[in-house]
């Protein structure tokens, strides 16, 4: 603990506040069937579990228990500086015309609820739903109040409450410290795994891990960027890369719009300077970027018009989606071809020529010779 931090409920005052809810929560609801509990993640729902187990003892009867992930929900998902922390949410029964309670360790400016009341509605439509909180330090920034409080705590807006619990930190405490530097993952582009060290490789995989769960539900998305557009720029053919971009993007509800220089005006001479010209119109606030040229593709941005913030819009983020000739794997070297000149064995200039051709990396290689092209 560091010298900054204050403890202001121990582990006995925690065990009391969490006796006391649990009595207020049956005097508030009685008869049958008893309020399901929903804990946010992270330490909510480990509350959330206790309070189940203080409820059961009184009603003699298993009380229905879910966690909840809201890290795709949040309004500020999109411009806070650090990545979300994912957790999987397990709500195993229909919460339809059941009261729920919505179990969290701090409440603050009511936005971690907000989101939680838009998530929990995807998995059905509660009669009431009411909200448990083991501390309430105010500074609302939404009209939301709780109907279960453990503890009012008065706060500075700068300081930072930890709620710790046993199941994860090995101790039931509720401190108030100065504020401490986040960390996060920050970056815009991952072109190579060389350049992360092992915890960011980890974390990566463990937010796939549970960003999974959505791929499960019966409505697979969730609105964390609802009201966004994501531009995929690409100048090189290619299925997976292009694919993953515009499911991701369509999964956080998205609106996704695809460009592919074949087929397109870049057939006929249009630089890539009118290319970024024409498709700021749709006023893109992502640029996934794939081609051959790197990353000096992105001082191209500097065109769109409205960009800069004078302008009144933010600057589009431009994560850059690699490049195949780079990091692909190589084709099999290609047979070289022999001339069958009568009375010679060596190749002829264009055939030779031929057989140098280093093709891209990228996969592709040029079909096969016609019968009537090899007589």
């Amino acid at each position: 603990m560091q010298a900054s931090e204050k403890v202001v409920l121990g582990e006995d005052d925690v065990r009391r506040a969490l006796t006391r809810i649990a009595h207020e929560i049956l005097e508030r609801n009685p008869g049958d069937p008893a309020p399901a509990l929903v804990g946010i993640h992270r330490r909510g729902a480990f509350l959330a579990r206790r309070l189940q187990a203080l409820l059961g003892e009184q009603l003699d009867v298993d009380v229905m228990l879910g966690d909840l992930d809201i890290g795709f929900y949040r309004d500020d998902v999109a411009t806070r500086p650090d990545a979300p922390v994912l957790h999987a949410s397990h709500i195993d029964f229909d919460i339809s015309g059941l009261t729920v309670v919505i179990v969290d360790d701090v409440l603050f400016t009511g936005r971690t609820v907000r989101a939680a009341i838009e998530a929990l509605f995807d998995y059905g439509r509660p009669a009431r739903v009411q909200l448990a909180v083991l501390a309430d330090r105010g500074h609302r920034e939404l009209p939301i109040r709780p109907d279960y409080v453990g503890k009012n705590l008065p706060t500075a807006r700068g300081e930072h409450v930890h709620v710790r619990v046993r199941e994860l930190d090995g101790v039931d405490e509720v401190a108030i410290a100065t504020p401490e530097p986040l960390g996060g993952l920050h970056m815009n582009h991952l072109l190579s795994i060389e350049e992360l060290d092992r915890a960011a490789i980890e974390r990566i995989v463990t937010q796939a891990e549970r960003f999974a769960e959505v791929s499960d539900r019966e409505i697979k998305k969730v609105p964390a960027l609802r009201g966004r557009m994501v531009l995929n720029l690409f100048y090189e053919a290619s299925t997976r890369t292009r694919s993953s971009f515009e499911l991701a993007a369509k999964r956080l509800s998205a609106d996704v719009v695809n460009f592919a220089a074949s087929g397109s005006s870049v057939e006929k001479g249009e630089s890539l300077k009118d290319t970024v010209l024409t498709l700021s119109a749709h006023k893109p606030d992502a640029i996934v970027l794939r081609t051959p040229w790197g990353r000096r593709i992105r001082a191209r941005l500097a065109l769109v018009p409205g960009s800069d913030r004078q302008r009144g819009r933010r600057q589009a983020r431009a994560p850059h989606a690699g490049a195949a000739r780079r990091l692909h794997p190589a084709p099999p070297p290609r047979r070289q071809s022999t001339a069958r000149r009568s009375g010679s064995s060596e190749m002829s200039p264009i055939r030779a020529s031929r057989a140098r051709t280093s093709w891209p990396s990228s996969g592709w290689a040029p079909a096969s010779p016609s019968p009537a092209r090899r007589r």
